[in-house]
């Protein structure tokens, strides 16, 4: 357990206060600025010397964070901060730090400046909710990848370079989360596939019978 604490101005007296609550605590203190906020991005140059007065040892993790080590009165904690992969749309830093927000409506925020992509029924089980979470995310990590990797193909199919950004097509995610409720069996055809982007969703979620077609 931990404090997350977003710095969403440039008054860093509170931080101070923070610190102290976290060595009081025991608890490990995480600090984010604010995406989007006028002169966030420069937030580190002002609290980096701040916690190097007082730290006893500090580190850069050389992946976007940056840790802090703090003793005061034989109480220890420890301070990191991450710079928003959003600024440099750092995919890596954002697979390393990024988290998963749930709306109080229970839908399922994996990007911080993207749309909700699914919606947890707390009805089902700890199983099935946890493996919602993870798999849609871990399709997109890997088609990214693939496509990434096999840029000369998009000179014939340039809709395809949306699916190498971080956030995919809304479309996209409708069709996995309406996909993943049916039963496998079911065979499925998709008339103009492109370069399979889509086709990958129900091969992936394990169905049997999958054709696609494209007629260039």
């Amino acid at each position: 357990m931990g404090l997350n604490t977003v710095v969403q101005s440039d008054d860093f007296s509170s931080i101070s206060t923070l610190i102290d609550f976290a060595l009081e605590h025991g608890l490990p203190l995480k600090l984010l600025p604010q995406i989007g906020l006028s002169g966030s991005k420069q937030f580190l140059n002002h609290i980096r010397p701040m916690l190097d007065a007082i730290a006893v040892k500090s580190i850069d993790k050389n992946n976007g964070a940056l840790k802090w080590y703090i003793e005061k009165n034989g109480k220890i904690t420890t301070v990191l901060y991450i710079d928003a992969p959003c600024f440099t749309k750092d995919i890596n830093r954002c697979r390393n730090y990024g988290e998963l927000r749930i709306q109080p409506n229970m839908e399922v925020q994996a990007c911080i400046l993207g749309s909700p992509t699914d919606t947890i029924d707390l009805a089902d089980s700890n199983d099935v909710i946890i493996a919602q979470l993870n798999n849609m995310e871990e399709l997109q990590s890997l088609l990214r990848y693939y496509n990434l990797s096999h840029l000369d193909d998009m000179d014939v199919a340039p809709w395809s370079k949306q699916y190498c950004e971080d956030e995919f097509p809304r479309y996209w995610q409708v069709v996995y989360s309406i996909l993943e409720k049916f039963d496998r069996k079911l065979r499925i055809i998709e008339i103009g596939c492109g370069l399979g982007d889509v086709t990958t969703i129900p091969c992936y979620l394990g169905f049997d019978k999958v054709i696609s077609f494209e007629k260039s």
